[in-house]
């Protein structure tokens, strides 16, 4: 494929919520987990800190989307495998990410894999009533 050698595994472990001021400077533990997991499979592993440093110069990012997004549009025609991507921003609403630069020629190659992570997890008791 033409995108071989063009993977990138985007750990958003280090980022609280969509406000990128909830992004941690230190890799999450997630991170170097990731990076021991893909070491040798020419998959590059990339984490929120690396976003933030990287694709926020002009300090004008609103979110963790915004800064993704940017870094996906560096990368055209490569494919994305996303993971702990936060559901939530300030206002507890769910706001993805804009993929629709992946429409153009230059990406017709490109897969994106998004893994969302949970706000909050529901669990029913045998008796019928709700845990959070």
């Amino acid at each position: 494929a033409a995108w071989a050698g063009r993977v990138y595994f985007i750990s958003l472990a280090a980022a609280a919520y969509q406000d990128i001021n909830s992004i941690s400077s230190v890799p999450a533990v997630m991170d170097i987990a990731s990076e021991i997991d893909f070491e040798g499979t020419g998959v590059q592993v990339i984490g929120a800190p690396y976003l933030l440093e990287n694709y926020n110069q002009n300090q004008d990012a609103n979110s963790v989307n915004d800064l993704l997004v940017r870094f996906m549009k560096d990368k055209e025609g490569a494919c994305f495998m996303v993971d702990e991507l936060t559901s939530k921003n300030n206002y507890q609403k769910f706001v993805g990410p804009d993929l629709s630069h992946l429409t153009g020629a230059g990406s017709s190659g490109s897969y994106v894999w998004l893994v969302l992570r949970p706000d909050r997890v529901l669990m029913m008791t045998s008796a019928g009533s709700m845990l959070t």
